[in-house]
C-alpha cells in the first residue's frame, strides 16, 4: 500500500455545493455567528466562479446570496435557475425576487 503523507485533504466533485449548502444552514441557524458568515460568504465566492451550476445549486446560491444582503445576485440567480428549469420549487424567501408586480394604471 502507498501512502501520500502531504495530502492533508481533498474535495469530492460537488464539494464547494456541499460546502455552500453547510454553510447556509450554519448561518440560518445562528445568524450572529460572524465566522459563519464569513464561511458563508467564501462559499458564494467559490461556487459563484464555478462555470457550470445546476438550477439546484443556482437556488441555493440565490438563497445564500439573499442572506447575505446580495439582493440584485440572488435575483438573477434564481431568474437563471428558472429559465433553465422552469418547474423548479422555488423557495418561499426567494419567491418575492421573481414576483414582478403588475404595473398600475
Amino acid at each position: 500500500m502507498i501512502g501520500f503523507p502531504s495530502i492533508k485533504s481533498f474535495k469530492l466533485p460537488g464539494g464547494t455545493e456541499v460546502d455552500l449548502a453547510r454553510s447556509l444552514q450554519a448561518v440560518e441557524e445562528n445568524p450572529n455567528d460572524p465566522a459563519a458568515k464569513a464561511r458563508l460568504k467564501a462559499a458564494v465566492a467559490q461556487v459563484s466562479r464555478q462555470p457550470n451550476i445546476t438550477p439546484e445549486t443556482r437556488m441555493t446560491l440565490a438563497k445564500a446570496q439573499l442572506v447575505l444582503g446580495q439582493r440584485d445576485e440572488a435575483t438573477k440567480n434564481v431568474k437563471s435557475a428558472l429559465k433553465a428549469q422552469p418547474k423548479l420549487k422555488v423557495d418561499q424567501n426567494l419567491r418575492t425576487l421573481v414576483i414582478t408586480p403588475s404595473p398600475s394604471r
